[in-house]
Formats: structure tokens, C-alpha cells, sequence
């Protein structure tokens, strides 16, 4: 094998080992159960932030949609899980 084989091949199993891990995090809340909203791949459920939404107006919204789902929501800022008492 030539070495350019070898760095592609190590080169595609990081990205894969790096999609695995950004998967399996942006994933936590529903492996865990608790009530969430999808996430966007990089900015979490705060898409739109300082554009037009402020992060009050976010977190209101995550708020009311999950409002008597239980004693809390899980949410994603940017890409690490959160919990919304």
C-alpha cells in the first residue's frame, strides 16, 4: 500500500469517528427519553439567534411547546445538551 492510501484510509476513519460522536451527542436527549426538539446540526435548537430571535424569545418558545411534558425539557445549545427547568 502507498502511503497517500494509508492517509486517506486514516483520514476517512476519523470523520467517521467524528460524525459518530457529533451523532450520538446530538442525539442524548431522545437516547435518554426526555421531551426535546430536534436540533439543528450546529446551532442546536438555537437557530437564529441575534438574527431574529433573541435567546429569550428561544428559550420561551422551548418552554411553552414542552409546557406539562413533565418536570423538565431537554434542549441543545449549540451542540451540547441541556436541560430546561
Amino acid at each position: 500500500m502507498s502511503v497517500f492510501a494509508i492517509l486517506i484510509a486514516v483520514l476517512l476513519a476519523l470523520l467517521t469517528f467524528i460524525y459518530y460522536l457529533l451523532h450520538r451527542r446530538m442525539n442524548y436527549w431522545r437516547y435518554q427519553g426526555i421531551p426535546h426538539d430536534a436540533p439543528h446540526f450546529f446551532a442546536g435548537n438555537l437557530k437564529g439567534l441575534m438574527k431574529t430571535r433573541s435567546f429569550a424569545e428561544i428559550l420561551r418558545e422551548i418552554y411553552t411547546h414542552h409546557r406539562g411534558s413533565g418536570p423538565f425539557c431537554g434542549y441543545y445549545l449549540f451542540q451540547r445538551p441541556a436541560v430546561l427547568v
